[in-house]
């Protein structure tokens, strides 16, 4: 399963053996809110985490082994243009603070005290708090966010991604296209991607009326967040893949569109 804007058609073939189900974007769909709430409070989470109230903080909640160098590179100009920002990370793994902070040794020591490290957070508190006390997730290129960039963007934090050619690159893209956010939250190299970072820590405005889309989106249970709509194209996507078993057809790539779903005599679509 996945969709047309995180796996292009026409690269499908290079990228993967299997025969692909395409549902109309995105394939990764935001999960329901916790069903236990955190015990702790907005005010307690600032403190557990030592998080400073007066800085604009940027966070990355992903693996870092997802992290190339070009990337942090980019967050390090991003630190250097915007005094008042922080970056937080989590140790995911262990030894990616120790390799981190040795390749800023070399490059810029100053920036240092500025990258806040922490252990993974408890997940109602990820879910809860983080997107309240962070201002922009920064993506990771080669490799996005999945789970956490929907999970994000459902606690109303913007997501600022440069996609690649890739379906690994390209998740955090097909989340943002089905909130109609590209515009605002996609960049289109690493430079732009610095300018866009820089950009939202200074216009505050700019950046609530973001915050206020995905939010609104959410409430209207608008592309990422209808759940209702996803289960239903997941559900037409492998009754036909199986109707193509039954009637003895060779796999073959799938592609859903809403009209096709609401139709049901249809029983499947070519490339």
């Amino acid at each position: 399963m996945c969709d047309a804007v995180a796996c292009d058609p026409s690269t499908a073939d290079q990228q993967f053996t299997e025969k692909l189900i395409y549902l109309p974007a995105p394939y990764l769909m935001a999960p329901r809110a916790p069903s236990e709430p955190a015990q702790t409070t907005l005010k307690d989470f600032y403190r557990k985490y030592k998080l400073p109230k007066r800085k604009f903080i940027y966070c990355c909640f992903s693996q870092l082994g997802k992290l190339d160098q070009p990337t942090f590179h980019s967050w390090l100009q991003i630190l250097s243009k915007t005094s008042s920002s922080i970056l937080w990370l989590i140790r995911a793994p262990p030894e990616a603070e120790f390799n981190i902070l040795v390749e800023m040794k070399e490059i810029n020591s100053k920036l240092r005290r500025r990258i806040l490290f922490t252990d993974k957070l408890d997940r109602e508190e990820l879910l809860t708090y983080a997107p309240q006390a962070c201002k922009l997730f920064l993506d990771t290129h080669l490799y996005n966010a999945h789970t956490v960039s929907a999970e994000m963007l459902q606690g109303g934090l913007p997501i600022l991604t440069y996609p690649g050619n890739t379906m690994a690159s390209r998740v955090a893209l097909s989340h943002l296209m089905s909130l109609s956010l590209e515009r605002q939250l996609v960049a289109n190299n690493h430079t732009h991607f610095v300018q866009l970072a820089v950009k939202y820590c200074t216009d505050k405005k700019a950046l609530a009326e973001i915050r206020n889309a995905i939010l609104e989106a959410k409430k209207n249970e608008v592309g990422l967040f209808n759940l209702q709509n996803f289960i239903q194209k997941f559900v037409t996507g492998l009754q036909r893949a199986w109707q193509r078993y039954e009637d003895g057809l060779e796999p073959d790539h799938i592609v859903l569109s809403e009209n096709m779903i609401k139709n049901d005599s249809h029983v499947h679509s070519e490339l």
